[in-house]
């Protein structure tokens, strides 16, 4: 499948979601102009982490009416893909840790980034950005 539109088809559904509770709050898709074709076993872990990750976005980056852009980026550069998730919010709490987590959809997305062989990079600066960077090929059967 074509995880672009994958990400697109999602994207509308999570804009749709919280169209009334972050009225304020604008969705972006950054995609390549070429389609990036992936299995069903990446893409739906790749699914999975944007939606936890927009879903904590659209929760707890944007409190009080604040405005702001929640952005989903997905970019591909020698034979590795990049499926980002960044927003200008109010940013991640001082000693933010996956592994200290209590919300079961955080505690998930590590598992989800081990599945697709990625690595996560968190980056906090004038909000939250979480880069997963993953092989675009699945790995043979039976070598990690």
């Amino acid at each position: 499948m074509d995880l672009g539109d994958y990400l697109d088809r999602l994207a509308q559904l999570l804009r749709g979601a919280y169209r009334s509770s972050a009225s304020g709050v604008e969705l972006q898709l950054e995609r390549p102009a070429q389609p990036v074709y992936l299995d069903l076993e990446r893409a739906i872990p790749c699914g999975l982490v944007v939606n936890e990750l927009v879903t904590n976005a659209f929760k707890h980056a944007f409190p009080a009416q604040r405005t702001g852009i929640i952005t989903i980026s997905l970019h591909s550069c020698d034979e590795r893909l990049t499926l980002g998730v960044r927003d200008d919010g109010v940013g991640l709490p001082a000693g933010f840790d996956f592994d200290a987590v209590k919300s079961l959809g955080l505690q998930l997305v590590p598992l989800l980034i081990d599945q697709l062989h990625g690595e996560l990079q968190m980056v906090r600066d004038g909000g939250a950005s979480y880069l997963i960077t993953f092989p675009a090929a699945l790995p043979a059967r039976g070598t990690t």
